[in-house]
């Protein structure tokens, strides 16, 4: 009998599990492929260690994983981003995206810059959870921004969001991320070691405190005990379990829960609306460049890092190592998606050109899925499913539940809630 039983090896998964195996329950998490990850699963190839796309730490080490490695006694280490940029037209600026971003770059004339700053300063005296609601594009209409500021609230939902389009992104899941950026005084950072160390240490986490993982593990189903869960069928055998966490996607999430057939379920059968893109890596030789923030092209939307200048050690000596991500519309993905992989390759070459670089590689990255559950009007979180279910030891987690943020940080919230839930009771 495991006190809880964790079905999914990715980011929540592993939050869920290393959180109660270093609170001392006795934990299985099962992953059906033969690595953990998910989404942020790593990859060693020829000295380079890369992640799954752009893979940051939002509000660098006051975000919401250093607190979950605190929690089960351990440390994580992130490098703040530098400065970042704005490229438009073959001309380069610094990325006005807070305060003082707002006042050094040549992007702005002054009137412009006073007129920006006003605007965030308007939208951090709002209450977040009053504009949830509230697409960005409606609360700026009655302003008669200037189509240049109105441009660059774009680039700020895109990098904070993943979601461009203003006329669809939630203002007041926008508003709750500036103010913690503003609070924290940092917007992003990178974990040293990448992505890797974060993998390797919770699942050390589970594993020293007597818990265990066992890979290519599908679950089969989920049983139900007349007060509750009972445990998870793998193969033809029951698990038994006092508590069972979904860890999943949504559609493994939705094939467990169809087959409880219990109707208190039926409020998730929605799909939500993930953020979609594409993507490339690029091992490059040569000329060093020495960007550590974020690089940003405005039309199309493109975000990228230089990852190797946050961690060195992520690349053979004498290499540097770039990811880019362009965001596409869930509605246009599959019919745009080939167009957009050639757009992207074809910027960021033209880019590259104007430096005494080498590519050594590339590689295409196509994501169905970035974040599971896009930040728009439609589904801010208050309206997606919530991580405690009606059924008595049975939890939801992922990027895609009803819990604050974006991304990974979903996640891990949602994560969070689990694990104080099941220490109370």
């Amino acid at each position: 009998m495991y006190e809880a039983i964790v079905i999914g090896g990715g980011i929540g998964g592993l939050s869920a599990a290393s959180l109660l195996s270093n609170a001392g329950f006795k934990t299985l998490l099962l992953e059906k492929s033969p690595v953990l990850g998910g989404r942020a699963k790593v990859i060693d190839r020829n000295g380079f260690t890369l992640d799954y796309g752009i893979h940051l730490i939002r509000f660098g080490e006051y975000g919401l994983l250093p607190r979950l490695f605190k929690k089960i006694g351990k440390k994580l280490d992130v490098v703040r981003l530098g400065e970042s940029k704005l490229f438009i037209n073959q001309n380069e600026y610094m990325l006005p995206v807070n305060m003082e971003g707002i006042l050094k770059t040549d992007y702005l004339n002054k009137e412009e810059k006073q007129l920006t700053m006003d605007l965030l300063l308007s939208i951090l005296r709002e209450n977040s959870d009053n504009q949830l609601d509230t697409p960005i594009s409606r609360y700026l209409e009655p302003m008669d921004i200037p189509q240049k500021i109105m441009r660059l609230m774009r680039i700020i939902s895109g990098l904070l969001l993943v979601v461009p389009e203003i006329d669809k992104a939630s203002l007041g899941e926008l508003i709750g991320l500036i103010k913690k950026a503003v609070e924290y005084g940092v917007g992003a950072g990178y974990p040293v070691g990448g992505w890797k160390t974060i993998i390797k240490e919770m699942e050390s986490t589970i594993i020293d405190n007597g818990s265990e993982i066992r890979l290519k593990s599908k679950a089969k189903s989920i049983v139900l005990g007349d007060s509750g869960v009972k445990g998870v069928i793998v193969g033809n055998s029951l698990i038994t379990g006092e508590n069972v966490i979904i860890a999943t996607d949504f559609n493994e999430a939705i094939r467990l829960l169809i087959q409880i057939k219990h109707g208190n379920f039926r409020e998730i059968y929605k799909k939500p609306v993930p953020t979609t893109g594409v993507g490339i890596d690029i091992g490059l030789k040569g000329e060093k460049l020495d960007y550590k923030g974020l690089l940003v092209w405005e039309n199309p939307f493109i975000m990228g890092i230089i990852t190797s200048n946050l961690d060195p050690n992520l690349v053979p000596d004498g290499f540097q190592y770039a990811t880019f991500l362009m965001p596409i519309t869930f509605e246009r993905y599959s019919e745009a998606k080939d167009a957009s992989m050639n757009s992207l390759i074809e910027i960021i070459n033209r880019w590259l050109e104007r430096h005494n670089v080498t590519i050594e590689w590339i590689r295409k990255l196509y994501f169905p899925i970035v974040d599971g559950a896009a930040p728009i009007i439609s589904q801010h979180w208050k309206k997606r499913v919530s991580p405690i279910t009606p059924i008595r030891g049975l939890y939801i987690t992922g990027d895609w539940v009803g819990s604050a943020g974006a991304g990974s940080d979903i996640a891990v919230g949602a994560s969070l809630k689990i694990f104080s839930d099941i220490q109370e009771k």
